[in-house]
């Protein structure tokens, strides 16, 4: 079992969003990144992502409800995990750009308050 699979579907629905976020920091997409996303899921289990992704965008619609959505999210664990596929995410086109550090960032200080 991964460690995605170990992630509550609420928590599978916020790391959705946060992917998302992560591939748009940059203001550019490429095939390569979306190809290595897509094995990343795979290999992963995150079979779902793309329902997740689905209810995240239905649900949240403000950068509170982002902020209100990841303070729900208390365990350790599990904010260790979603920051762990995120890096990987930041990763994937090489190296992180600026963008990308600076929303990691801030999901890190806001997990610290």
């Amino acid at each position: 079992m991964s460690e995605l699979e170990t992630l509550t579907i609420d928590d599978r629905i916020f790391l959705a969003g946060c992917i998302k976020t992560m591939i748009l920091a940059d203001g550019n997409i490429s095939e390569s990144e979306l190809s290595d996303l897509d094995d990343l899921f795979k290999m992963e289990g995150f079979d779902d992502f793309d329902e997740c992704l689905e209810e995240f965008e239905k649900n949240i619609t403000s950068n509170e409800e982002f902020w209100e959505l990841a303070a729900e999210i208390t365990s350790s664990k599990t904010r260790d995990i979603i920051l762990k596929y995120l890096d990987e995410v930041s990763l994937m086109d090489g190296f992180p750009d600026m963008a990308e550090k600076k929303f990691l960032a801030q999901l890190i200080e806001h997990w610290k308050e």
